[in-house]
């Protein structure tokens, strides 16, 4: 039980915020050239795909 409780935790502590943070990573990632446009068009066009 205590186990599940902080699996809980932890998955609302990364999963929820992710969202919001990583649109600002892949543009950083993008605008110093660090990894090729098509590798960041794949997160939007899979995030739809996710569970809720």
């Amino acid at each position: 039980m205590t186990t599940g409780q902080a699996l809980v935790a932890v998955r609302d502590g990364t999963f929820l915020p992710g969202p919001c943070f990583m649109p600002c990573v892949d543009a950083l990632l993008y605008r110093f050239r660090l990894v090729p446009r098509s590798i960041l068009v794949m997160g939007p066009v899979g995030a739809p795909l996710l569970p809720p």
